[in-house]
């Protein structure tokens, strides 16, 4: 477990309901988003530029791993990886706790 792990399970465990709760999970959710929308970002980046080959669906898969989310895509798509599908889930998937919309 991680040190960002064992903070929010203290947090979880120890802090009452309130203001000061939902602010940290505020903090949390804004984070999550900020980092999917950049990971999302700069793969597109790269897939301008005009000197890279195309690994879409490698890259794709790669990016579902890294987010921790390969299994829940795997569950809710029923083809190809692709960077449509990949995109979408990740941004307006509401049963994955860390797409876009649910954390807002």
């Amino acid at each position: 477990m991680d040190l960002t792990q064992e903070f929010f399970s203290s947090i979880n465990d120890n802090l009452s309901r309130g203001y000061e709760f939902e602010f940290i999970r505020l903090g949390r959710f804004l984070e999550r988003i900020d980092m999917i929308s950049r990971i999302i970002d700069c793969l597109c980046i790269t897939k301008c530029d005009k000197k890279t080959y195309d690994f879409s669906t490698i890259e794709w898969i790669s990016l579902l791993s890294i987010l921790s989310a390969q299994d829940a895509f795997r569950k809710v798509s029923k083809g190809e990886v692709d960077r449509e599908e990949v995109i979408n889930f990740l941004l307006q998937d509401d049963s994955f706790p860390r797409s876009i919309t649910r954390c807002l």
